[in-house]
Formats: C-alpha cells, sequence, structure tokens
C-alpha cells in the first residue's frame, strides 16, 4: 500500500516521503485486515470475496480485449500473462514462474479436449440418457 501510495504521488511520494500519512494509512490497513471476531469489515469482505472477483476477472478480460484491439503496439510485461494481483504495474525483473503457466496450459488444454459437461447433463451427447 504504501509504494501504490507513493506512485499515486497525492499524499506522499518517493522524493517527498510524508512519514505520517504513511503511517497512519499502515495503520489503517492493518486494522481493516485484523483477524479479531469483532473486524465486522473483514467478515463482511470475506463474504463478498467471490462478487468481487467475478467483476474483476470481467474487467480484467475487457480490458485484455481493448488492449489488444486498440491501435499501436501492446505494452506486455514478461510475466503477466496470467492474473496479476500487483497494485502498481509488474516489474520486468521479477522470476518468472514457468511452470505455473505451464499447469495453467495443460489444464486449458484438458478442459478443451473434454466434451462439454453441460451437454453430457442434459443427454445431447452419444451415449448418455436424456
Amino acid at each position: 500500500m504504501v509504494k501504490a501510495a507513493r506512485e499515486a504521488k497525492t499524499h506522499t511520494s518517493w522524493l517527498r516521503v510524508n512519514d505520517a500519512y504513511e503511517s497512519a494509512l499502515v495503520s489503517f490497513v492493518e486494522a481493516l485486515l485484523d483477524a479479531t471476531p469483532t473486524n465486522a469489515f473483514l467478515g463482511d469482505l470475506r463474504q463478498s470475496c467471490r462478487t468481487f472477483a467475478w467483476y474483476g476477472g470481467l474487467n480484467s478480460v475487457a480490458m485484455a480485449l481493448l488492449h489488444f484491439t486498440s491501435p499501436g503496439v501492446p505494452d506486455i510485461y514478461q510475466g503477466s500473462e496470467i492474473g496479476d494481483l500487483s497494485l502498481v504495474d509488474p516489474d520486468n525483473r521479477r522470476p518468472v514462474d514457468y511452470a505455473l503457466r505451464r499447469g495453467v496450459l495443460d489444464t486449458l488444454d484438458a478442459l478443451a479436449n473434454a466434451p462439454p459437461t453441460c451437454a453430457r447433463a442434459a443427454g445431447h451427447l452419444p451415449g448418455t440418457a436424456a
């Protein structure tokens, strides 16, 4: 959060660090994520995560579609071919987890070669009852 706040350059920055603001920001985030039973926010957040994730995924696909179909040369960061939860631009110097990417591709290949489960359940594939 401190890195994101510094890069936003609204209340603090890399060149003009506002220690009081950054300390308050860290305290605020720690309080939001405190796992005590009295933290009502964290419980609400956990219940809403699936909804947030669905809309976040939809937003990511829409942004990728615009990114790749707009004029100009797309700017792709090495290792950001799959979901990246960085708050700022990815750093090209980070190591790329190629094993994870191979696993994702293997899963997609398996899904692409498997008959659709909805058609099987509806009895529209050979050897299934209607």
